[in-house]
C-alpha cells in the first residue's frame, strides 16, 4: 500500500521536471505552471502533515510543526507568485516572501527536535554525529554555493545574510535528520528517511538559488525549482508512511546506518580536496577539511571507548548469565544443570580411572504442608536454611545442588563416605527451622546410590534413577531416614506404581478402603471408645498403612481417605446405642487446610443423627502449623467435635503455642511408654508430659501399652485412658460391635471428662 504514494510522487515530479525542461507551452505559461504547481505541492504537504498530526499520538508534535513549516513556505510561494503572475512586477530580494521561506527551517527544526525528544539519551554520540554532518555539509556548501555567495556579495548586508541563511539552515536541518534517522526503530525510520530525501532536495534547490541569485541569473521556471516541488511531495509521502513515536524505539543498527554520518564527511572532504585548485576557495576548504578530520578522529576515539565499555559490560553480563545458568537463585547452591554437568564428568572419571562416585537425593518431608499452611515465604526460608545446613555438613569439594522445589542432591567424589554424609545430613535436619519464632520441620528422606572402583560403569540417568528409587524407599519406610540403593528396589517401585494407580481411583477407594477399630479404655477399666484405623486391600492382600498412606500422600489424595474414614466412623457410631462410646479418626493436614471440611463433617453427623461429641478428630502437632488448620480445628471444636493432639511430645509445637491450640485430648506417644517395661526405667519424662497435659486442661490417653508393667506404671502416674496391644488389637467392625454390647457400665471416676456425657 505504501508504494503507491511513492509512485504517485515520482510521476508528479517527473511530469513537473519535464514541463520545466522542455517548456512545451512557452516561457510565460511555464512560469505560471511552475508557480501554481509549487503552491499546490506546498498545500498538499501541509494537509497531509496536519492530518498525520491529528491521527498520531498527542505527545508526537513533529507533524504539527511540519504542517506549519510547509504552510509558511507555501505563503512565501504565494506572495512570490502574486508579484509575478498578478502584479506583474519583479519580486525584490529580500522580500516578504523570504519571511515565509525562512520560517520553514525554524518550524522544521522544531519538528525534528520534537521527534528526537522521544529517543534514548545518547548525547555525546549525537553531538559528535551532528558536528560531523554539520562541518561536512558546510564545507560542501561553501565549495558549491556559500563561497560564491560570499565572493559575489554586492547587495546590502540584509540581502547577503538572507542569501547565506538558505544553505546554512538547510545544513542544520539535514544534520538533524541524519543524526535522528539512525537512532529510531524501523517503523519510524521509513518516514524519516523520506523526510531526509525531502530536505536534501530542498537544500539542493536552496543552494542553487543562493548561487544563482548572487550571480543575478535566477529565473522562475528553471530546473532549480524541481527540488522545491519534490521536497513538498516527499514530505507528504513521509507523513503517510510514518508509524509514530511508538516505533521510535531503536533497533539494532544496520551497517548502512552506522556509516551514515560518514557519507557527508566523504562528500565534504572530496569537495575540499577538489577546491584546492581554486585559490579563492583554498583557505576555507582547508579549514573545513581539518575540522572534518578532527571530528572524525574524536568520533572514532569515542566509539573505541564505548566499544570497550560495551565489551566489559557484555563480559560481566556473560559471567552473570553463566552464574545464573548454573546457580539456584534462592539458595545459592548449584542448580540442576551444573549438577548434571558435574555428575557426567564424575562418571567419565569412574569409567576411565575407576574413581568412586556417590549421589544423595533428598526430598523434604511434608514440605507441601509448610507452603500451604505458612505460605511460600516460609517455604523459601526453610529451603534456604536447609541449603545452609547441607553445605555445613559436606566437604568443600562436594557438589550440593537444589534440583528444584524441595529436592536437593549431593555429589560425592574421591572416596566420599556416602553413609556418613547421609547420617550427618539427617542429624543436621533433626532440629526444626525457626520462621518468625515458629518452629517449622525440615526433615528429609534420603536415597543414595554409589559406584565403587570395581563396579561397571553406568549412565547419568541410571545413576539418578537408582538414587531416586532409594529415596522413595526411604519415604515408604517412614520418612526422615536414608536408604541405599539395591536392585530389589525396582520391583518394589513397580508394585507401588500399581498401588498409586489404584489409590487415585475413586471407585477403588470406596471399595478397597476399610477400617479396623482399636479399643481405648479408661484407666479405671470401662471401654471409652475406639480409634478408627485405615486398612487397604490390594489384589486380595492387606496393605499396611505404613505403605499405602505415604503413597496416598504423594498422590495428593489423603483428604479423600480422611473423608471416607470419617464416613465409616460415623456409620459405626450410629449403630451403637451407647452414647458414652466415642470414635477417634486421624485427619491429615490436607483436610485441615480445606475451608469446607468443618461443614462437610457436621453435615455427615447431622444426617446420621450422631452427637458431635462422640467424634474425636486426631491431629498431629506438625499439621497445626498454619492459621487455616487452627481455624478448622477451632470450628470443629465449637460445634462439639472433640479434638485430640496425637503423638504429643514428638513434634515441634512450642509450649506457648500449645496453650493456644483448641484441643481436648492429648495422646502420649508410645516412644515415652516403651522404656517403662524395665522396672528400673525412670518415669520423670512421662510424668512431666502428663503434668503438662493436665496443666493445659486436657485429658490424657497413653498409647503403646503392650505389657502389664507399662499399664500399671502409667495408671499410677495418673493417665486418664490407655490404648495398646495388651488391651486390644485393631479389630473388624463385627468384633467392635460385640465388644460394645459386652461392656458393663461402671461408676465414673473424677477424671472422666474424656468420656462424653450421655
Amino acid at each position: 500500500m505504501r508504494r503507491r504514494p511513492w509512485a504517485a510522487a515520482a510521476v508528479a515530479v517527473g511530469a513537473f521536471a519535464l514541463v520545466l525542461v522542455v517548456r512545451p507551452v512557452g516561457a510565460h505559461a511555464t512560469k505560471t505552471f511552475d508557480d501554481l504547481a509549487t503552491i499546490g505541492s506546498d498545500v498538499l504537504a501541509a494537509f497531509f502533515c496536519a492530518r498525520r498530526w491529528r491521527r498520531s499520538d498527542p505527545h508526537d508534535r513533529m507533524w504539527g510543526w511540519l504542517a506549519l513549516a510547509f504552510a509558511a513556505w507555501g505563503a512565501g510561494d504565494a506572495y512570490w507568485s502574486f508579484d509575478e503572475l498578478i502584479a506583474h512586477r519583479p519580486t525584490p530580494f529580500p522580500s516578504v516572501a523570504d519571511v515565509g521561506y525562512l520560517a520553514f527551517p525554524t518550524f522544521a527544526l522544531l519538528a525534528l527536535l520534537a521527534r528526537s525528544a522521544q529517543l534514548p539519551r545518547t548525547r555525546i554520540s549525537m553531538t559528535l554525529d551532528g558536528l560531523l554532518c554539520a562541518t561536512s555539509l558546510l564545507t560542501l556548501s561553501w565549495v558549491t554555493a556559500l563561497g560564491a555567495v560570499a565572493r559575489n556579495a554586492q547587495d546590502s548586508a540584509l540581502a547577503f545574510g538572507v542569501s547565506l541563511a538558505y544553505p546554512i539552515t538547510d545544513v542544520v536541518l539535514l544534520t538533524a535528520v541524519l543524526v535522528i534517522v539512525g537512532r529510531v526503530g524501523t517503523g519510524a525510520r521509513t518516514a524519516l528517511v523520506t523526510l531526509a530525501v525531502s530536505l536534501s532536495a530542498m537544500a539542493l534547490s536552496d543552494s542553487a538559488f543562493a548561487y544563482l541569485n548572487a550571480t543575478g541569473s535566477y529565473r522562475t521556471g528553471s530546473a532549480t525549482d524541481i527540488g522545491w516541488f519534490a521536497a513538498a511531495l516527499l514530505a507528504a509521502v513521509a507523513a503517510v508512511s510514518d508509524d509514530g513515536i511508538t516505533a521510535t524505539a531503536p533497533d539494532a543498527p544496520t551497517r548502512a546506518l552506522v556509516w551514515l554520518p560518514y557519507v557527508p564527511a566523504v562528500l565534504g572532504l572530496s569537495a575540499a580536496l577538489y577546491s584546492v585548485r581554486d585559490q579563492h576557495k583554498n583557505d576555507v576548504a582547508i579549514v573545513g577539511a581539518v575540522l572534518i578530520s578532527a571530528v572524525v578522529f574524536s568520533r572514532q576515539v569515542f566509539a573505541m571507548r564505548e566499544n570497550t565499555r560495551l565489551l566489559q559490560a557484555v563480559t560481566e553480563q556473560r559471567e552473570e548469565l553463566r552464574q545464573q545458568a548454573f546457580t539456584d537463585p534462592l539458595t545459592g547452591l548449584a542448580n540442576r544443570a551444573l549438577f548434571h554437568d558435574r555428575l557426567a564428568h564424575a562418571l567419565d572419571l569412574h569409567r576411565r580411572d575407576m574413581r568412586s562416585v556417590s549421589v544423595l537425593l533428598l526430598d523434604l518431608d511434608d514440605f507441601k504442608l509448610v507452603n500451604d499452611s505458612l505460605g511460600h515465604p516460609a517455604g523459601d526460608d526453610v529451603l534456604v536454611r536447609v541449603a545452609e545446613r547441607l553445605s555445613a555438613v559436606t566437604r568443600s569439594g562436594d557438589t550440593v545442588a537444589r534440583l528444584g522445589g524441595d529436592e536437593f542432591a549431593v555429589l560425592l567424589e574421591d572416596d566420599g563416605d556416602v553413609a556418613d554424609v547421609a547420617a550427618r545430613v539427617l542429624t543436621a535436619l533433626d532440629q526444626p527451622v525457626l520462621h518468625d519464632t515458629r518452629p517449622v520441620p525440615a526433615r528429609a528422606s534420603i536415597g543414595t546410590a554409589q559406584l565403587l572402583p570395581g563396579d561397571a560403569p553406568i549412565s547419568e540417568a541410571e545413576m539418578l534413577q537408582r538414587a531416586d528409587l532409594a529415596m522413595y524407599a526411604a519415604k515408604r519406610q517412614g520418612r526422615h531416614c536414608a536408604v541405599q540403593y539395591a536392585p530389589t528396589l525396582a520391583g518394589a517401585i513397580a508394585d507401588e506404581l500399581d498401588l498409586w494407580s489404584e489409590i487415585t481411583d475413586a471407585a477403588a477407594l470406596a471399595t478397597n478402603l476399610t477400617a479396623h477399630f482399636q479399643p481405648i479404655f479408661r484407666a479405671d477399666g470401662p471401654l471409652a471408645g475406639f480409634e478408627a484405623l485405615a486398612r487397604w486391600t490390594h489384589g486380595g492382600e492387606h496393605i499396611s498403612p505404613a505403605r499405602f498412606l505415604p503413597v496416598a500422600a504423594r498422590a495428593g489424595v489423603l483428604d479423600r481417605i480422611d473423608r471416607r474414614m470419617i464416613e465409616i466412623a460415623i456409620e459405626q457410631l450410629a449403630r451403637w446405642s451407647d452414647p458414652a462410646v466415642w470414635m477417634s479418626v486421624n485427619v491429615s493436614a490436607d483436610s485441615l487446610a480445606d475451608p469446607s471440611f468443618v461443614t462437610w463433617t457436621l453435615d455427615r453427623l447431622h444426617a446420621a443423627v450422631v452427637a458431635p461429641n462422640r467424634l474425636v478428630i486426631e491431629v498431629l502437632e506438625r499439621d497445626l502449623l498454619g492459621d487455616a488448620a487452627v481455624r478448622t480445628v477451632a470450628g470443629l471444636r465449637a460445634a462439639g467435635v472433640r479434638i485430640a493432639l496425637d503423638d504429643f511430645g514428638t513434634g515441634y509445637a512450642a509450649l506457648n503455642r500449645l496453650q493456644q491450640l483448641p484441643v481436648d485430648v492429648i495422646k502420649v506417644d508410645r516412644e515415652f511408654v516403651s522404656p517403662l517395661t524395665d522396672t528400673a526405667a525412670p518415669t520423670d519424662v512421662i510424668a512431666a508430659v502428663l503434668t503438662l497435659a493436665r496443666a493445659l486442661g486436657c485429658a490424657v490417653v497413653t498409647e503403646g501399652i503392650e505389657d502389664a508393667q507399662q499399664l500399671g506404671r502409667v495408671i499410677a502416674l495418673g493417665t486418664d485412658a490407655v490404648q495398646g496391644y495388651l488391651l486390644g488389637r485393631p479389630m473388624p467392625a463385627e468384633q467392635a460391635d460385640a465388644l460394645v454390647r459386652a461392656a458393663v457400665p461402671r461408676p465414673r471416676t473424677s477424671r472422666e471428662d474424656l468420656v462424653p456425657s450421655a
